[in-house]
């Protein structure tokens, strides 16, 4: 009777089990990439080559979320499905971590307005 409990459990379990590790390894590869992305995002602001972190961050990016998704795969396109699904998932995670409310977004448009018109020396248009 234990054994049948078992073996039941057991085969309702791996099913999930083949899908929960390549969603978790795909969430920490998208954390990689997206926080990656965020990261180059705020550097290049202040780069004095913008281009290259751009380009060497996006290679740099791309490959390690390539070869991980082909890694945890192993040629099975389910485990593909569930580690790109937990790319998705990273994604949700690092845009709420990362959030930047409106407010906060215009009130940097209008300072990056007034710069450059206080520059060029011509006054402000409004709309």
């Amino acid at each position: 009777m234990i054994q049948s409990t078992s073996a039941q459990l057991q085969q309702t379990l791996l099913p999930i089990a083949q899908w929960l590790w390549p969603f978790i390894v795909g969430t920490g590869l998208g954390l990689i990439f997206f926080a990656g992305l965020w990261w180059t995002v705020k550097k290049i602001q202040t780069s004095s080559q913008p281009a290259g972190w751009l380009i060497v961050s996006f290679a740099l990016r791309i490959a390690v979320v390539v070869y991980g998704v082909y890694w945890v795969s192993n040629g099975q396109w389910q485990r593909a499905l569930a580690c790109t699904l937990g790319i998705l998932f990273a994604r949700f995670i690092v845009l709420r971590l990362t959030h930047v409310s409106r407010s906060q977004v215009s009130s940097y448009h209008n300072s990056a307005d007034n710069a450059v018109n206080a520059n060029s020396g011509r006054a402000k248009h409004e709309p």
